[in-house]
């Protein structure tokens, strides 16, 4: 009786390191998972931050050519990234295009660039009519 007692005792320590081997995997696979949750939610807002710069460079281009100046703008740092915008001329000087885009650094050197075009069009007695495409 105390030989198979003994044998039994060998069984259960190899069982437990069997059940905290399978349960280290699961966890491991569970916190990889987590990890990459994190990282596609982080590229998301860098996106979204870079569409709202993209934005804000359509938008400062239109009120510098509503002032009269050329509405290009140069690369401007505003902490979270930079934008930067060009302007053309639509045929026959009905309007503008403007095209905007964002830029935002990602972890590890990768850059993230979200672009607004933007074409303005003057209208009689109207104003402005503007239409947009995102890329």
């Amino acid at each position: 009786m105390g030989t198979n007692a003994k044998n039994q005792s060998g069984h259960m320590l190899a069982m437990m390191l069997v059940v905290i081997f399978c349960s280290s995997i699961l966890l491991h696979a569970l916190l990889d998972g987590q990890l990459r949750s994190a990282q596609l939610i982080n590229r998301d807002a860098k996106s979204t931050q870079a569409f709202y710069l993209a934005e804000s460079a359509v938008g400062h281009s239109f009120s510098l050519l509503r002032k009269g100046s050329s509405g290009a703008i140069e690369a401007t740092d505003l902490g979270v990234g930079h934008y930067q915008s060009q302007v053309e001329t639509l045929p026959d000087n009905q309007g503008f295009k403007i095209i905007g885009k964002g830029i935002v650094n990602m972890p590890r050197g990768e850059v993230l660039t979200r672009q607004v075009e933007v074409v303005a069009v003057k209208a009689p007695e109207e104003g402005w009519m503007l239409t947009q495409r995102v890329e």
